[in-house]
């Protein structure tokens, strides 16, 4: 781009720093953390999808970096497409109530929603007394076969789907269809695109609080839905609460389509379509 006289634009999902230790091992992440660095350097314009992700690159770019200030400019969804491959089984049943839908790695703390999923199934209301799957887990990994052998251990492996990887997405977005509750106990989200397309649909987003996620920025707390310690206990607590409140559950999930509105590709590309403008009139 420089050779060419055109402006660089860099989109960041995300920056690591200090969890390339943890994710590549201490004697990899020196380098890995360098070539982050380096990058975060580059760009006549820089956007970011998240505050989490931006505040973490702006405070790892140079004084001296002669770029804009970087943009927030969330990632995007085709709602109508999410839409519409939902109302094909909205309304048919058969389908567990909470769904999960991601990558089967530690940092998504799975083991912490499939203990409160124990809990749910032993104790009163409708989520206990119901027979049948409680969770679909869409996604592979290599967790899988741990969890699988922990849903075992905790009895409840009749209790939960493991649905693996799927091709499409609509497959994923079909089953939002009939569940009521979207969870996310991750502890790492650069944004959160599987609680948009839940919020899409009209589910509700319970998810675990973490420093290191952006979710909540996403899924405002008491708004589109429930923020809650990483703990089983209260994490199985809130989800009994809207399996069996509907008019909580109704207020959440219109705030939750109200909100989703806001990210669909039209409203976001227009966004991009500005700062390539800018970029395009300073280099003029």
């Amino acid at each position: 781009c420089a050779a060419a006289g055109k402006p660089l634009l860099v989109t960041w999902y995300e920056y690591w720093g200090a969890y390339w230790r943890g994710y590549v091992g201490p004697l990899a992440a020196p380098a890995y953390r360098a070539v982050e660095w380096l990058t975060a350097q580059l760009g006549d314009g820089v956007t970011a999808t998240s505050e989490l992700t931006r505040s973490r690159l702006a405070a790892a770019r140079r004084a001296s970096t002669p770029v804009f200030d970087s943009d927030l400019v969330p990632c995007g969804l085709e709602v109508r497409q999410v839409t519409e491959a939902a109302a094909e089984s909205a309304g048919t049943g058969g389908g567990p109530p909470l769904l999960f839908a991601g990558r089967l790695l530690a940092h998504k703390r799975l083991d912490l929603l499939l203990r409160a999923v124990a809990l749910l199934a032993t104790r009163g209301g409708p989520a206990g007394e119901a027979e049948g799957p409680l969770l679909t887990v869409f996604g592979e990994g290599p967790e899988r076969e741990r969890l699988e052998g922990l849903a075992r251990e905790l009895g409840i492996a009749g209790r939960v789907l493991f649905r693996g990887h799927v091709e499409e997405d609509s497959e994923v977005w079909r089953e939002l269809g009939k569940a009521r509750l979207a969870v996310q106990p991750s502890a790492r989200e650069g944004f959160g695109l599987f609680p948009l397309e839940a919020m899409a649909v009209g589910l509700p987003v319970v998810y675990c609080q973490s420093p290191e996620s952006a979710v909540g920025e996403l899924v405002r707390d008491g708004v589109e839905g429930v923020a809650v310690p990483p703990e089983p206990e209260k994490l199985a607590a809130v989800l009994a609460r809207l399996l069996e409140d509907d008019a909580e559950w109704r207020r959440l999930s219109a705030n939750a389509v109200a909100r989703a509105a806001g990210y669909d590709w039209d409203a976001i590309a227009g966004r991009i379509e500005e700062i390539c403008q800018a970029l395009i009139g300073s280099a003029r």
